[in-house]
């Protein structure tokens, strides 16, 4: 289906008690599709259904790289990603930085935000995996340096 396809659900539409502005009408009942289907028996994809007539504008060709369906971070954009993070440059400039490094904003492929979430989320991760690593650490060096804590860790393992 186009993305594009059907319409917003009509109670959505008289909601007078927002806390926020509603998002904007994307859709408007296109009829454009591509129906892909397996034939079991021989084991071969084919186009069932095809119609291409869309009842709106295309995105233009400049714009397509920021459609949600091709924003992805490739491979070797998030090691530089991460290494110009890493170095502590921030984000908008790091955005600048790829663009002028492959020819344009439109052949990086992603925008600013992008950028945030996938250091956000790389960071987390990080965090995740170390925290248990350095709270074990300091309880076994401890452990090793101090009597009284063995006993107040034995006394909160009996309490739970």
């Amino acid at each position: 289906m186009c993305c594009r396809e059907g319409e917003r659900d009509g109670k959505w539409l008289d909601k007078e008690d927002y806390s926020r502005r509603p998002r904007a009408l994307t859709r408007c009942d296109c009829s454009a599709l591509l129906d892909i289907r397996l034939h079991r028996s021989r084991g071969v994809w084919y186009v069932n259904n095809f119609v291409d007539e869309h009842n709106h504008r295309l995105a233009m060709p400049d714009g397509v790289p920021f459609l949600w369906s091709h924003r992805t971070i490739k491979a070797f954009h998030r090691n530089e990603i991460m290494s110009m993070e890493a170095a502590g440059i921030r984000k908008h400039v790091i955005r600048d930085v790829l663009q002028c490094r492959y020819g344009g904003y439109d052949k990086v492929g992603i925008v600013t935000k992008d950028i945030y979430n996938y250091c956000s989320k790389n960071k987390r991760s990080r965090i995740a995996e170390g925290d248990a690593r350095t709270v074990l650490g300091l309880m076994l060096k401890r452990k090793n340096s101090d009597q009284i804590f063995i006993l107040i860790i034995k006394s909160m393992m009996t309490i739970v």
